[in-house]
């Protein structure tokens, strides 16, 4: 039987670090087009779905989903794990790929080989275990996304959608791979939370990008050449994922 799958890409305009960040223009798209683009890139997947709050101030986000021709769904604020969920019961899938919007660099290649190796090992959540912060996804099962909306019940396991069946390792499949994929930078961050990682982002944006998505490994080979740059947000700490309110 083929298996289903939708990509949600959670986003929203009142992030506390970087206030607005998801139209921010990054080589002059908002950063949030740039995230839709790469997500449409992935293989395997029928829908791709920007999932928000319901907010007024999430109603510039409608917009560019339309503008980018994908589906649009609105939820909770903080409950992140129920916007999820709620977004997909109505597409009746198999498998949901976490996708969130403040990742402009995520892998469509390897988010593929993701996918599909979550549904050859029939996995609950799959996700790969080698690539820089901001570059990859989540593969969640259906099921498994089900059991969490129901039991799940702390703050930060709400906001962050996956940490309930991570704590519950014994009771779901958990796979992490490796995509063997080679960056001499360890603590590289891709993500964009703070004015410092949106720096790093620009400049690596204005340098590659030609209009379509590109390849982690060019942002790589750009960053060797270019060290420097990494010193623009060293400095910047990673919240832990029992942190809550979403970023």
């Amino acid at each position: 039987m083929t298996k289903k799958a939708i990509a949600i890409i959670q986003a929203r305009m009142e992030s506390s670090r970087l206030p607005g960040k998801s139209s921010i223009p990054l080589s002059d798209k908002p950063l949030i087009a740039h995230v839709i683009e790469r997500t449409k890139s992935i293989q395997g997947i029928s829908n791709t779905i920007l999932a928000t709050p319901t907010t007024k101030a999430n109603d510039v986000l409608k917009n560019i989903a339309d503008e980018y021709k994908i589906d649009f769904f609105q939820g909770s604020e903080n409950n992140v794990l129920d916007r999820y969920y709620q977004t997909a019961v109505n597409y009746n899938c198999n498998y949901v790929l976490r996708i969130t919007g403040d990742n402009p660099f995520t892998d469509s290649k390897l988010a593929s080989d993701t996918l599909k190796k979550a549904i050859e090992e029939n996995a609950d959540l799959c996700s790969p275990e080698d690539l820089p912060l901001g570059t990859a996804i989540e593969v969640i099962s259906m099921s498994s996304l089900k059991i969490a909306h129901e039991e799940a019940n702390l703050p930060y396991q709400l906001e962050h959608v996956t940490p309930f069946i991570k704590e519950n390792a014994k009771r779901f499949k958990i796979v992490r791979f490796s995509t063997n994929f080679k960056c001499k930078f360890e603590n590289l961050r891709l993500t964009i939370d703070t004015q410092e990682d949106l720096k790093l982002a620009q400049i690596i944006s204005q340098n590659l990008y030609k209009g379509t998505p590109y390849p982690i490994v060019d942002i790589v080979n750009f960053l060797e050449l270019n060290s420097k740059l990494l010193s623009i947000n060293s400095e910047v700490e990673q919240r832990a994922m029992t942190h809550s309110a979403e970023s």
